[in-house]
């Protein structure tokens, strides 16, 4: 089989499953984001095809399996292929996670501010010489401390959110 016969059933068969998926999906969510991508991968397809890609990928799949035929298999290239495999199933498994909302980013970033700021107390004022001229706290008793509600109050104000 020639090249440009392996290119036109490529771009054919990568065709049709783009048109499945844009309907199947289409009928499931009625989503432009689907119908879109359904489109823009038939438009690839056919690009690569008149752009004369396709024959070259094609030229390249042949190589790969007459590389693969030649290659004897030892513990370098196994370790080199799972590493591929292992790459390419997290790259699936991330398309996979949805992403979070703009509310969940915002939450997740002030939840990051909170813990990396270091707790700030005032220091405690001077005590006088004679404890009768101050009419401080008794003795025994603790300045106020700071709560975490007023350090979360501080940090939502300082980044502009009340």
């Amino acid at each position: 089989m020639s090249n440009s016969t392996i290119a036109i059933i490529v771009t054919v068969a990568a065709s049709v499953l783009a048109i499945a998926y844009l309907v199947i999906a289409w009928n499931r969510r009625r989503s432009a984001r689907d119908l879109w991508r359904g489109v823009g991968v038939v438009a690839v397809a056919v690009g690569l095809f008149v752009t004369g890609v396709m024959e070259m990928l094609a030229q390249f799949g042949r190589t790969l399996v007459e590389w693969m035929r030649a290659t004897a298999m030892d513990t370098t290239l196994g370790i080199g292929t799972g590493a591929v495999v292992l790459g390419v199933i997290c790259y699936l498994i991330g398309g996979r996670i949805t992403p979070p909302t703009r509310a969940e980013a915002k939450q997740g970033r002030i939840d990051r501010a909170i813990r990396r700021k270091p707790v700030v107390s005032t220091p405690a004022p001077r005590q006088p010489a004679s404890p009768a001229a101050s009419p401080g706290p008794a003795q025994g008793q603790a300045p106020a401390a700071r709560t975490s509600d007023d350090e979360v109050t501080a940090i939502l104000k300082k980044h502009g959110i009340e």
